[in-house]
């Protein structure tokens, strides 16, 4: 199925914040480390949530207040689109996600390298069909979402081996 443009928009503005989450968790600079690695996933994740939701007719953006949806309403609404695939377990990721770049953001949260290992990790490998335009643009052929997700990995300087799960997903244990 081809992308509307909006669709298509949104989902690019999605993989380039992937591409700044991962270069971000691959960085050899701690300072600000774990703070970039969650702004930038959870705006991914918040771009291709609004793609899927607005390639399936789904309004996100609000004409009387000038302003999209925000990440919590695009999550519900992305659970209950038949259309979009969004598990419950991947919505409960995306969630956590968001919680910890919040507390990031807004306060401070000491956030350890596991921890940010395993919601980074558990974003970009969930269950959901919606993966990276997957379900937007071939009815869930994970053949292309590993496709995305390799071009991704490349783009933000690491070597793709298909394969190599850790390569695939641009995001490795480092410590």
């Amino acid at each position: 199925m081809r992308l509307k443009r909006d669709a298509r928009i949104l989902k690019e503005k999605a993989i380039a914040s992937l591409i700044g989450a991962t270069a971000a968790f691959n960085s050899p600079h701690d300072r600000g480390r774990p703070t970039q690695v969650l702004l930038q996933l959870q705006h991914a994740f918040e771009m291709l949530l609004k793609a899927a939701l607005v390639q399936f007719g789904v309004k996100v953006f609000d004409r009387r207040s000038g302003r999209s949806k925000g990440f919590e309403a695009c999550v519900r609404l992305a659970e209950s689109t038949d259309q979009v695939g969004l598990t419950a377990e991947d919505a409960g990721t995306l969630r956590a996600i968001d919680a910890l770049r919040d507390d990031e953001q807004h306060w401070y949260n000491e956030v350890s390298e596991q921890l940010l290992y395993l919601h980074a990790r558990a974003a970009i490998t969930g269950s959901s069909d919606f993966r990276w335009g997957s379900r937007l643009e071939s009815s869930g052929d994970e053949e292309h979402a590993e496709a995305v997700v390799g071009q991704v990995a490349v783009a933000a300087g690491h070597v793709y081996h298909a394969g190599h799960e850790e390569a695939q997903h641009g995001i490795s244990s480092r410590r």
